[in-house]
C-alpha cells in the first residue's frame, strides 16, 4: 500500500500529491477557469431549465384553470339539457292531453252529427210517409169519385 502524504499549511492538494500544480502554476489557472466556466454554464443551464419549468408551470396552471372553466360550462350545459328535457316532457304531456281532449270532442261531435242526421232522416221519412199516406188517401178518394162518376155516366147512358 502506498504511503499517504500529509498536507502542510500553505500547501495545495495538488502539490501535496505531487501533481506538479504549485500556487503559480499555469495549469492551475486553466483548471480554475475551466471549473469556473463549467459552474457558470451549469448555472445558466439550470436557470434556463427553471424558466422552462416556470413557463411549463404557468402553462399547466392556465390549462388547469381552463379545464376547470370547461368543466363548469359542461356542468351548466348538462343542467340546461336536463331542464330542457323536463320542459319538453311537460310540453309533450300537455300536447298529449290536448290531443286526447280533441279526440273526445271529435267523437262527441260525430255522435251529435249522427244523432241530428238520424233525427233529420227520421223526420223526413215520417214526413214522406205522412205525405204518401195523404196521397194514398187522396188517391182512394179520387178513385172513389171516379167510380161514382163512371156509375152516374152509365146510368145516364142507359
Amino acid at each position: 500500500m502506498p504511503k499517504l502524504k500529509t498536507i502542510r499549511r500553505g500547501q495545495t492538494a495538488g502539490g501535496a500529491l505531487g501533481c506538479g500544480f504549485g500556487k503559480d502554476s499555469k495549469m492551475r489557472r486553466k483548471i480554475t477557469v475551466t471549473v469556473g466556466l463549467a459552474a457558470v454554464a451549469l448555472l445558466i443551464i439550470a436557470a434556463g431549465c427553471q424558466k422552462a419549468r416556470t413557463a411549463s408551470g404557468k402553462e399547466s396552471r392556465l390549462v388547469a384553470a381552463e379545464n376547470i372553466e370547461l368543466k363548469k360550462q359542461l356542468a351548466q350545459r348538462d343542467r340546461q339539457i336536463e331542464r330542457l328535457k323536463k320542459e319538453h316532457a311537460s310540453q309533450l304531456e300537455q300536447e298529449r292531453k290536448r290531443l286526447a281532449d280533441c279526440r273526445r270532442e271529435l267523437q262527441q261531435c260525430k255522435e251529435r252529427v249522427d244523432k241530428k242526421v238520424g233525427q233529420a232522416v227520421e223526420e223526413m221519412l215520417t214526413s214522406a210517409l205522412d205525405e204518401v199516406a195523404k196521397v194514398r188517401e187522396e188517391n182512394r178518394t179520387l178513385k172513389a169519385q171516379i167510380e161514382d162518376l163512371k156509375a152516374k155516366l152509365e146510368q145516364r147512358g142507359q
